[in-house]
C-alpha cells in the first residue's frame, strides 16, 4: 500500500511530532493526536479514513488550515509570534495545494521539525497499522479487488504436485491453492505446501507443513511461504513463476525458488521449481495425498524430471521467441 502524497503531508502537518503545534497550543509537552484534531475541526472518523489513504476533499482541506488558523488568530502569544505562526500555516498550505510532485515530503518534514527518520516512522505506523508487511499481495476489500481475488483463485486455485530441484534430488510437495481470505483491510489466495524432510528424526513427520498467499502481477506468480512451528528455526520459502501453460492436459509452471536448506547452518539454496496442478477428478485423491505425497525423487525418476523441466525451458523460449518476432 502507498499512501497519496496529500495525505502523507496532512498525517506528518497533524502529527504530534510536529513542533508547530507545542507553540500553537502553547504548550511545551503533552500535545496528544486528539487534541491537534480538536483544533483543526477534524472528526476521528475522517482521521481514520485519511490514514486508510481515502482522498482528502481539497475544501476540507481549505478549512483545516483555516480552523488551524483561527485557533492561532484566538490565543495570545509573544511579539510577533502569532504573525510567524499564521505565515507558517500558510506556506504549508501552499505546499500542500503545489501540484504533482512539488515539494520532496522530507523538505516538508523539516519545516515540522521532523528528522527524516522520524517522518518515515509516522508513515510507516500508519500504513502498518491497518496492512500487512507486504501490503502488494493484498487485492482491496472493495467489490473490485473481491472480483480480482475470485477469478485469480477460479485460474489457480486447486491442487498442486511441485517439485523443487535440490542437488541432484528432486523434493515433491503437495501443494494447495485454497481460498480467498480476508485480512487487515484487504484480501489474500490462501496456500498451503507440505515439503518432506530430508534427514527425518525419528518420531518426525514425513514433510514440514508452511501457510503461505500467491498474488498474480503482470506475466509472473508470485508465491510466498513461511513453516508452521517456526520456534526452532526460522524457515520460508519464497518462489516466482510464469503464469503457467497446458501441457497434457495440466496447467503448468516453471520458475525459481529460494530458501535455506535443512542441513544446521541453513545454507541458502536457490533452484528450479516445477509444478502441475491436477484435475477436478485427480484433486479428491490429492487431499489424501496432501498427508502421504511428500517424498525425495532420485535416480532415473530424477532424471525424468530434468528433462521434462529442460523440455518446458524450451518450449517456454521458442514461445518468448515467437512473441518478440511478431
Amino acid at each position: 500500500m502507498s499512501l497519496p502524497k496529500k495525505n502523507k503531508i496532512m498525517i506528518l502537518f497533524l502529527s504530534p511530532k510536529n513542533r508547530w503545534w507545542n507553540r500553537i497550543l502553547k504548550s511545551p509537552r503533552g500535545i496528544k493526536q486528539v487534541d491537534i484534531l480538536a483544533e483543526a475541526d477534524i472528526a476521528a472518523a475522517t482521521w481514520h479514513y485519511w490514514k486508510l489513504g481515502r482522498p482528502i476533499d481539497e475544501g476540507f482541506a481549505e478549512e483545516l488550515f483555516t480552523a488551524v488558523g483561527n485557533t492561532i488568530k484566538g490565543k495570545q502569544y509573544g511579539p510577533g509570534e502569532k504573525e510567524q505562526l499564521l505565515d507558517r500555516v500558510e506556506e504549508i498550505r501552499d505546499v500542500y495545494f503545489l501540484p504533482e510532485p512539488g515539494e520532496h515530503l522530507y523538505d516538508t518534514a523539516r519545516r515540522f521539525g521532523m528528522d527524516i527518520s522520524t517522518a518515515q516512522q509516522i508513515i510507516d505506523n500508519i500504513i502498518y497499522d491497518h496492512w500487512p508487511v507486504f501490503p502488494s499481495l493484498l487485492y482491496p476489500a472493495d467489490q473490485t479487488g473481491r472480483a480480482q481475488a475470485s477469478q485469480r483463485l477460479a485460474a489457480y486455485g486447486g491442487a498442486y504436485r511441485m517439485w523443487m530441484r535440490r542437488g541432484s534430488e528432486w523434493l515433491l510437495c503437495g501443494l494447495r491453492v485454497r481460498y480467498v481470505l480476508k485480512i487487515r483491510r484487504g484480501l489474500v489466495i490462501r496456500c498451503k505446501l507440505n515439503v518432506p524432510i530430508i534427514n527425518r528424526e525419528p518420531n518426525y513427520p514425513p514433510y514440514w507443513e508452511y501457510d503461505g498467499f500467491l498474488r498474480v502481477l503482470s506475466n509472473k506468480v508470485f508465491w510466498m511461504f513461511e513453516k508452521r512451528n517456526y520456534s526452532h528455526r526460522g524457515d520460508y520459502i519464497h518462489f516466482i513463476t510464469d503464469i503457467g501453460e497446458v501441457l497434457e492436459q495440466r496447467m503448468t509452471f516453471v520458475g525459481t525458488y529460494l530458501t535455506t536448506g535443512q542441513d544446521t547452518d541453513q545454507t541458502i539454496i536457490s533452484s528450479d521449481v516445477m509444478l502441475r496442478r491436477l484435475r477436478e477428478e485427480e484433486v479428491t485423491k490429492m487431499e489424501e495425498e496432501m498427508h502421504s505425497l511428500a517424498s525425495i525423487v532420485r535416480g532415473a525418476a530424477a532424471h525424468d524430471l530434468d528433462r521434462q523441466l529442460a523440455t518446458l525451458k524450451a518450449a517456454r523460449r521458442r514461445s518468448d521467441l515467437s512473441d518478440v518476432a511478431e
